[in-house]
């Protein structure tokens, strides 16, 4: 349809973006205290195919959520290609799967915004030491920068044990690092975020939202 209809294709997405954002404005006003947006299909375009069938739409939903003054995770599979170009749509926060390394995807997108992430979610079957040396190696990338939201680089997988993501998450056996729990600022200000962040990837609910005071 993009390429043989694209005048359907466009309105067909902007009739999508509205019902999400009404579906999400909706969210907020029944008590949600942030957002995640998940683009999973993003990554199998080329950048100009998603600049030109995708951004457009994309730039229209987080501007309508703009105004709800909830933080907004913005989070594509397979999308190293396109970080650049997706942070032209918005979103405080970035979601960063696996297959990026923590570090340079977020020098790419820029230090001024938060990230999430990116524990690749087969890592949750290796042997605890193993687990542990890859959740250290994250939060060392991450460098104790502000920001940091410890999570799973895309979701879990069937059959996960859940005494893995206990560990992973920083709620069993770990290493001597103090966790793989990270203060995110979230555009700084003096309002306090001081609640778990919950959504579907299991172990979001570990990472604490606290913006610095400025």
């Amino acid at each position: 349809m993009m390429y043989e209809a694209p005048a359907l294709w466009h309105r067909l997405l902007s009739k999508l973006t509205d019902v999400l954002a009404d579906f999400l404005v909706a969210q907020v006003a029944a008590g949600a205290q942030a957002l995640q947006v998940f683009d999973s299909w993003a990554g199998q375009l080329s950048e100009a195919d998603y600049r030109d069938y995708v951004l457009p739409h994309s730039r229209a939903l987080f501007d309508r959520l703009a105004s709800l003054s909830v933080p907004c995770i913005h989070f594509g599979v397979g999308t190293e290609h396109l970080l650049e170009t997706m942070t032209e749509a918005g979103g405080e926060v970035f979601g960063l799967d696996w297959r990026t390394p923590l570090d340079r995807g977020w020098q790419r997108i820029g230090h001024e915004r938060a990230v999430q992430g990116n524990l690749d979610p087969v890592a949750l079957f290796a042997p605890l030491p193993e687990l542990r040396t890859r959740v250290n190696d994250i939060i060392r990338r991450a460098d104790g920068r502000p920001g940091h939201i410890f999570n799973l680089g895309h979701g879990i997988l069937p059959g996960t044990p859940v005494e893995r993501v206990r560990a992973g998450g920083g709620h069993g056996p770990r290493s001597d690092h103090p966790g793989p729990v990270s203060d995110a600022c979230l555009g700084g200000g003096r309002r306090r975020w001081n609640q778990r962040a919950r959504g579907r990837d299991p172990i979001g609910g570990t990472a604490l939202i606290r913006p610095a005071s400025p």
